[in-house]
């Protein structure tokens, strides 16, 4: 029950832009939810997207904080967004994570203008700092 309730608040969150609202008006906080700092080491979420055209996917990179759930969050976002994950790639290390997306549209297309690149990265960064 818990997960189809954590997957609608992301549908939810999704739909109506909390990714791309003024940190005043975010449903999940006060913070800027871009180049923002997560936590006491000064340490920041890095969002990159990078093509691998040859191979018709978008390599999308996250290196964060590690938290509770945040892997359910990163996917659920994705999902969410219509792209289809291909392989993932997660590994952990002294209270950070990096995690490795290789995605497609779901038409089969890769990520092609900045616009759709810009996006994936504001979801992203609002998903890997939600509050726990």
């Amino acid at each position: 029950m818990m997960t189809n309730v954590m997957c609608r608040l992301h549908q939810l969150m999704l739909s109506v832009k909390d990714y791309d609202l003024s940190p005043c008006k975010s449903l999940t906080g006060l913070r800027p939810l871009r180049n923002f700092v997560d936590n006491e080491e000064g340490k920041k979420t890095v969002v990159s997207v990078k093509g691998c055209y040859e191979k018709g996917y978008s390599i999308v990179n996250v290196e964060c904080k590690d938290q509770p759930r945040l892997m359910f969050d990163t996917v659920c976002t994705l999902v969410d967004m219509q792209y289809m994950i291909f392989h993932v790639s997660v590994r952990s290390c002294e209270g950070s994570a990096f995690q490795e997306y290789f995605i497609r549209q779901v038409d089969g297309c890769p990520l092609n203008t900045n616009g759709e690149k810009d996006r994936v990265i504001k979801c992203l960064e609002a998903a890997a700092w939600r509050p726990q």
